[in-house]
């Protein structure tokens, strides 16, 4: 075989690795930190459950990556890269296994208002842990470059406190709510977003299930110390 042979025999290896279209595949074919080449998504497993924004629509395709973190941190899939087509992409970002997939994260439109179509998540990443990348095509079949990066951050620990002075700006206040008046672990948020892709935020309401465990993904940028207050 002569080097010009080995150099398309590698070329299609590279492209089939990344034609993963079931979460099965990503767990065969893990990927690292760099970018990514999609192929045309035209089938394929359908990620669900759906953690990106304008779900319920039809989709009949997808593309499935999985990573294992190797640092404690934040990891950043984005498709808005200056060398990609201006191609409509739809992301969801999952834990867990093939079988009891968790959300950590979704996008479909990165900034609708400016007309950028393309995807982008960051959410926390713990070393050692495993998480899913998939894309659908509700909106595009077309193929497109995507980038994976972990940034390693380390918070230090506190608890945050209850405060009520808001007269000094050097202070920074952290408050929450529970809402479940009736006990059953769902809670009911009113959310804007557009919706029907027209550009106008409309506003609805929405239910989830309450989670009672502790916070400890909170991101502080610049680093700040946390005083009890109480």
């Amino acid at each position: 075989m002569n080097k010009f042979n080995l150099f398309i025999g590698l070329a299609f290896f590279s492209w089939t690795v990344n034609a993963q279209f079931t979460c099965a595949q990503a767990d065969a074919n893990p990927i690292t930190t760099g970018i990514t080449t999609v192929t045309e998504v035209v089938s394929g497993q359908v990620p669900f459950p759906e953690c990106a924004e304008n779900f319920g629509q039809l989709r009949f395709g997808g593309r499935w990556y999985k990573f294992t973190a190797t640092i404690d941190g934040v990891g950043k899939v984005t498709s808005d890269l200056e060398t990609n087509p201006a191609v409509d992409t739809r992301l969801h970002i999952y834990s867990g296994t093939c079988s009891t997939l968790t959300c950590e994260g979704g996008n479909d439109d990165k900034e609708a208002s400016a007309n950028n179509r393309f995807s982008e998540v960051i959410w926390p990443i713990y070393s050692g842990v495993s998480y899913y990348i998939a894309w659908d095509n509700q909106y595009s079949e077309d193929g497109f470059d995507f980038e994976l990066t972990e940034t390693a951050v380390s918070c230090p620990d506190a608890t945050a406190s209850w405060s009520n002075d808001f007269d000094d700006i050097n202070r920074i206040v952290l408050c929450y709510e529970t809402e479940d008046v009736d006990g059953n672990n769902s809670d009911w948020k009113l959310q804007e977003l557009d919706v029907n892709g027209d550009n106008i935020k409309e506003d609805y309401v929405t239910t989830g299930t309450l989670s009672f465990s502790a916070k400890e993904d909170w991101l502080f940028s610049p680093k700040i110390s946390l005083v009890n207050g109480g």
